[in-house]
């Protein structure tokens, strides 16, 4: 019969909907004996001594009945972003239960007797799942794990002993070798990644009646009560793949577009004398690019030319294509990440040119009070005056400060104010 459970679950197990995790759990058992009764017309009692605690392990599946999107459109992009996980999931899983059981028989003269049981069982389970979300930490989302499940419990082991004698139960004719019960568990959830979850839960099981022929021919019915306190992981192996595949294919998108541009340069220079005026301009600055490039030579080292610098009409010099750089709302803070690379290209020319000196002007929009945009603007520029000095600009050559609120930049692109404005000075300008 076990054999026959086990064979229907694993197959179901394969053939269940795409969406669906697969859980992994090892937990600490206590099990006691309940609502002993003698049928046997003796007045035997039969307690239970608990806290004797013992390990068992379980995995299976969980599903849902939606279905993930199987194409990368913008569902699944949302659906990846967000930690969209479904509430109401149904489960199916094979457990591996250890019970070892102590309790005093006593008779009707006052004797005790101690008895110790030793179990083993396999298990299968059909559950039913609710995770609902009850708040996110740092965007990710902490669940409530609330589980009730019919079981189907397999005695794999089964002896009891007492004095010098041992009985193997599962040898006895009423000895039930198989029963059912149900659980219930409440636990908490808390998500790795989008594709793992650990969880952590407390678990009751009972059974619905046990029946025991003794040798001795007294006849025994009870139930046998197990109290987990378990821990796992929830794992997503479809979603954890598809995001894999995700990554890798934006690796290619890139690879691809690098390719393309170094294609179309080396066809832009091999581009005929009579080619449109466009086109020769751009070889120009190419070739423009590569004699500064050759100029710049100093002992084998080749320092990359910015990309630009002119000179405003009211005399100070400023980077064509990296003007400044943005911030958040209501914050002081940039992604140096980002920045790093243009903001390594500015230390350089700086450092090549050591005449000049740097103006960092904070800007803030006018969403807040004029007092605060004056302090959140001068932060930052103060921001980007530290990132700076930390990529080897001496701090004896730059200068910042805080313009306060403005809308010259921009009245509708709010983001275009919240800036720090990259100024260079001369000597002349000075």
């Amino acid at each position: 019969m076990k054999h026959i459970i086990l064979f229907l679950v694993l197959t179901l197990v394969k053939v269940l909907p795409t969406q669906a995790q697969w859980y992994f759990e090892a937990s600490i058992v206590d099990s006691k004996f309940t609502q002993f009764e003698n049928k046997g017309g003796g007045t035997t009692d039969l307690e239970s001594i608990s806290g004797f605690r013992d390990l068992s392990y379980s995995f299976g599946r969980l599903f849902s009945i939606n279905k993930v999107p199987k194409t990368f459109e913008e569902s699944y992009d949302s659906y990846i972003k967000d930690y969209h996980s479904p509430w109401l999931l149904f489960g199916l899983g094979i457990g591996f239960d250890q019970m070892s059981i102590k309790t005093n028989a006593t008779n009707s003269k006052g004797f005790i007797a101690p008895i110790d049981y030793d179990m083993a069982q396999v298990q299968g389970r059909l559950g039913v799942y609710l995770m609902p979300t009850l708040f996110k930490i740092k965007q990710k989302p902490v669940q409530l794990n609330l589980s009730g499940a019919v079981v189907y419990d397999f005695f794999t082991h089964a002896t009891q002993s007492f004095t010098n004698r041992t009985n193997d139960l599962k040898d006895l004719d009423n000895f039930d070798n198989s029963y059912p019960a149900y659980a219930f568990g409440a636990g908490i959830n808390f998500f790795v990644n989008r594709g793992t979850r650990l969880y952590a839960k407390y678990e009751i099981e009972n059974a619905f009646g046990l029946n025991e022929n003794n040798p001795n021919g007294v006849i025994e019915n009870y139930s046998l009560a197990k109290e987990k306190i378990s821990v796992g992981v929830l794992v997503d192996f479809k979603l954890r793949k598809s995001l894999k595949e995700r990554a890798r294919q934006k690796i290619v998108d890139l690879e691809a577009k690098l390719n393309t541009s170094i294609e179309t340069i080396a066809a832009i220079k091999q581009t005929p004398t009579n080619a449109a005026a466009d086109l020769l301009a751009l070889q120009n600055r190419i070739d423009s690019l590569e004699q500064s490039l050759y100029k710049h030579k100093d002992n084998n080292h080749i320092v990359k030319e910015l990309i630009g610098v002119k000179t405003h009409e009211k005399g100070f010099k400023y980077f064509t294509n990296f003007k400044h750089v943005l911030f958040p709302n209501n914050s002081s803070y940039f992604d140096e990440n980002v920045y790093k690379e243009r903001l390594s290209e500015v230390v350089s020319y700086i450092n090549q040119n050591p005449t000049l000196k740097l103006s960092l002007v904070g800007y803030a929009d006018k969403t807040g009070n004029v007092k605060h945009n004056k302090i959140i603007s001068k932060r930052r520029a103060k921001r980007v005056y530290d990132s700076l000095i930390s990529l080897g600009i001496e701090a004896s050559r730059m200068e910042f400060s805080g313009a306060g609120e403005t809308t010259q930049f921009s009245i509708e692109g709010l983001e275009d104010n919240r800036r720090t404005e990259i100024i260079i000075n001369s000597p002349e300008s000075e």
